[in-house]
Parts: C-alpha cells; structure tokens; sequence
C-alpha cells in the first residue's frame, strides 16, 4: 500500500536558505570553532586592542579638574599629612598612595598618573571573563568581556585618575575569588584570601565600595545559606577581613561629608539632584553597538532546525551566582537611592560595578533566550569579532591617522585665546573646572598671569558651586592661584575675563554687568562649537 503524498508531512518540501546566508552561517560556525581552539591568543588580543585604545587616549588626554586633586594631594609629604588632606577630595587613601608610588615611573604624566586606572580596567575584564569563563563557553566569556571592555562608562574610567577604575578591578576580584571558594571544600585559602582583598580594596578605593563589593555578596552567601542549610563560617570570616579598612574609611567619609556632602545635601539650586530619571544611565554600562550586532545577526542569521552541538547546551549556573550578579546588575537603582537619601549628588560612576553584572548576565543569559537557540555561542562569538574589528580596531586606526594624533595633552588643554591675549594684565578665568587645566598646562608667562576668584556664599546660590567649593577647600594643598571675588575687584580696576565651557559655571559675567562692569568681548574661538571661548576685556564702573 502506498500512502497518499498529500498526507505525508515529511513529503513536504524543505526550504533551504540563501547561499549569502549559507555563507554567513558558516563563518558564523567557523568564528564560534575558532575561540574554542584559540581560545587564550583571541583573548590576549581583544584585552591588547582595548588596552592599546585607552593607553592611546590617555596618552594624548591632558589632565582635568578631578585628576589634578589626585596629583596635588598625592604629591603631599609625609604621608600622615596627605591622608589629612584626604576628606577635601572626598575620596579614601587608596588611590593616592598608588598614584604616589607610580608617579616614581618614567613617562609622561597623564600615563603615568592615569597606569593604575588603565591597568584595573584591563583586569576588570579579564576577571569578568574568568566569571562567565566557569560556567559558559568560550564565546560567552568573550562576548562578556568585550561587552565591558566596549562599554563608555568602563572606557571613561579607565583613562581617568580617579578610583572608579580600581572599584571596578576590586570588585571582579572578589566575585571572582568568592566563585572559586564557594564551589570548593579544601585547598580554599587562596581564593578566600582574594574575597578579602577585594573587599578591602573596593572599599579603600571609594567609600561606596562596600556597597558596591558588599551588596552582591551578601545576596549570594545568603542564597548559599539557604541552599547548604548552613552558614559558611571561612566565607564569612573572609568577609569579615575584608570589611576592616573601614576603621580608616568611616571616619573620612564623615569628614567628607561634613564639608562637601552637606552643602550639596542642602541646597536647593544645585543642578544635578539624584532623581529616578537617572536610572538612564544604564545605556553608558554597554555599547550599544555590540547589541545592535548581536540582534542584527540573530534576525538575519538562517534559522536551522538541527539540535545544537552537546558543548552547545546551557551549562549550568549556581543559583547563588545568579543572585550575585543580578545584585550587582541593580546596583544602579541601590547607589542612587543612597544618593538621593544621603548625599544629594549623584553620577553614573558611583555605580560603575553595575557593569560588572550586565556583562556577567548577558554572558550567561543570552543563549538561553529562545531567539538565540541552539545557535546562541555561536551568535555571542561572531558579534564579538564584528564589534572588535568594525569599532574598536578602527577607533584606535583613526585615533592614529588623525592630524592632531601627535599633538601634546598641553596642546588641546590651552585655548588659543589665551596664547594671544593681550599683555600686561591679570586673566581671571570664569569657569573653575577649565581653571586647572588651563593654568597647568600654560607656560610661565602665561601661568604667572591666570587667576581664579571665588565667592563661596555667592557660588553657593548658583546650579553648580561644586567645583568652585572643591578649589576653595583645596587651596591650601593646591598650587593654584585663587583670590576672593571682593578683595580682587578692589585692587584690579582693570583686567581680561576668559570664559568657556559650560554657561553655569560662568556666572562671574553676568555678576560683573550687574554690577556695573563694562565688559567688551576682544577675542573669540570657536574650536568647540558648542561652548566658544570669549575674551573679554574688563573695566570698573565710572
């Protein structure tokens, strides 16, 4: 008997896809073998191209407002005298004295002062793909830690001497350490050793970092608990080790607070208040790029219907490690609730461990995301190379080829206008985050001739009084010439006002006109088109 062709489903005829995208699917298979069998090399390269993309940056960067505080209080001797300094900048010790050591090494300053950001953030990633690396395949470590690397906050940071970039490599140190020792019963000493070192270290390098480092930890040795019916004694001793450098912390963080927290906490002008819309931040976590890349590949990749290779099946991941890295994921949410409770201020860098576990989740989650399967390694692995090779490597080429690759950091810091002012008087410059760079990267005869004047009453009224309070506070530790608003104006009838960057921050014009002043704009550059800079000339009242 013959069955009838029209009831018989496997009959039916098989689409088979497109030949480009037969091709694409091969390559796509063939990107996914090659981390399996190159797996170190790849990422020895992907680390070197972000590495040399940042150094690149930092190299050409001058120095701003923040980082010349890291220089002028690191510089401070003995080191008892610079840690009394320390509440002025808000920040613990830890990022100082690093800087102090590294500033003993041959290079320019702004890789010099900028080495231990730069290296923490390399590491950050490399921890962060040892994470995803224990219970993932090669393609979703690589996919995680390119989506770090890549990310703007991260790349910010990472040119930055400020300790953001240190919270970052802290914190991965100590999840990862915490993942070794969670999963062993012996030979535990050298991975709980690192729980408490990144404890310690987050919380040295910020006072946020016992939240940061803290939170996820705690969330992932309650949920252990719970699953082991028992509380891990070592672990918590570990922990408990960890959080000893907040003897030191506590008691900056309260002076910081005294002299910087409050006034932010209290007034009611000050521009960047923490509120919910900020939770927006969570787009500078990731490129979106990479993401654009893996969504593109998944629409347009042919769908087979083959079961996926048995290295290809969702490994399993410790629930407590889902919880850990989700407490790192909401992050965000945690530090800004802080912020809105108690400081008053708050920017996306505050919560930069966040990065940590969107990486760490997308690496393990999205191949479990049915529109990713059975081919979801595989995916993970081409968006990886596409991102590297399209974005960074050509980043990096254009930073390069650029005209100005070779111009020196004081080259970009110095505006034209200043160079060409006329001589003989004072330049009070208007805004003070501009202030610093300005008159450090000036040369003598320049230098001897800027001045910043503040007016902290006065400044206090204003939407952003924060840097003006910062130079105030900081004078004395400071080499930067500052004098009072009153005093000045009593003794220089006659002076140049240099404004730039952002019009909040240059009120001192607007306050000279009230006041009478004649000012006449001589000069104006319109290098950035957004905020051009403008000499004026000023003259007291007849």
């Amino acid at each position: 008997m013959v069955s009838d062709p029209a009831n018989c489903m496997s009959c039916a005829p098989v689409s088979k896809p497109s030949p480009a995208f037969s091709k694409m699917a091969t390559l796509v298979n063939r990107t996914a073998q090659a981390f399996r069998r190159r797996e170190g090399p790849l990422l020895l390269f992907t680390a070197t191209v972000f590495g040399v993309k940042v150094v690149a940056w930092a190299w050409t960067g001058p120095l701003w407002f923040d980082e010349f505080f890291t220089y002028f209080l690191s510089k401070i001797s003995p080191v008892s005298e610079m840690l009394k300094a320390l509440p002025a900048d808000s920040q613990p010790p830890l990022q100082y004295l690093i800087a102090r050591l590294f500033l003993h090494l041959p290079g320019p300053l702004e890789v010099v002062l900028r080495l231990p950001d730069l290296i923490a953030y390399v590491a950050a990633g490399l921890l962060v793909y040892r994470i995803v690396r224990r219970h993932g395949e090669a393609a979703q470590a690589m996919f995680a830690a390119v989506l770090f690397w890549g990310g703007v906050l991260e790349q910010t940071q990472a040119i930055t001497a400020r300790p953001y970039a240190l919270l970052m490599g802290f914190t991965a140190l100590a999840f990862a350490s915490w993942q070794v020792a969670s999963e062993r019963q012996w030979g535990r000493f050298w991975p709980l050793c690192g729980v408490s070192l990144g404890l310690s270290g987050a919380i040295l390098s910020h006072h946020f970092g016992v939240i940061d480092t803290g939170l996820f930890l705690a969330v992932g040795e309650a949920l252990r608990a719970i699953q082991r019916r028992r509380i891990d004694c070592p672990m918590l001793m570990a922990i408990g080790a960890g959080l000893l450098p907040l003897a030191i912390t506590l008691p900056l963080a309260r002076q910081s607070h005294v002299l910087l927290g409050n006034p932010l906490l209290n007034d009611p002008h000050f521009w960047n208040k923490p509120n919910l819309g900020m939770l927006a931040y969570y787009i500078v976590t990731a490129p979106p790029a990479l993401l654009a890349i893996l969504l593109l590949l998944a629409v347009i990749s042919p769908a087979y219907h083959r079961p996926g290779r048995p290295e290809e099946a969702a490994i399993s991941v410790p629930a407590h490690e889902w919880g850990a890295a989700a407490a790192l994921l909401l992050m965000m949410p945690v530090v800004l609730a802080v912020a809105i409770a108690g400081t008053g201020y708050f920017q996306p860098k505050y919560a930069i461990t966040t990065t940590i576990g969107v990486a760490v989740l997308a690496g393990w989650g999205l191949p479990r995301v049915v529109p990713f399967r059975p081919r979801g390694f595989r995916l993970l692995a081409a968006a990886a190379v596409i991102f590297v090779l399209a974005t960074e490597i050509w980043t990096v080429t254009m930073h390069f080829a650029h005209p100005t690759a070779g111009n020196s950091p004081a080259q970009a810091a110095i505006s034209p206008l200043l160079k060409d002012a006329p001589p003989g008087q004072l330049i009070v410059v208007a805004n003070a985050y501009e202030y610093a760079p300005e008159w450090w990267y000036a040369n003598a005869a320049i230098r001897s001739r800027l001045i910043y004047l503040f007016d902290l009453p006065y400044a206090e009224r204003q939407r952003d009084f924060l840097p003006e309070l910062s130079l105030a506070i900081d004078r004395k530790y400071a080499p930067l010439p500052i004098a009072g608003y009153a005093t000045f104006l009593a003794n220089h009838p006659r002076f140049l006002l240099f404004c730039s960057g952002r019009p909040q921050l240059i009120w001192i014009s607007t306050r000279l006109e009230n006041e009478g002043w004649h000012l006449t704009p001589i000069a104006t550059s319109k290098i950035n088109p957004l905020y051009p800079d403008t000499l004026y000339q000023v003259e007291e009242p007849q």
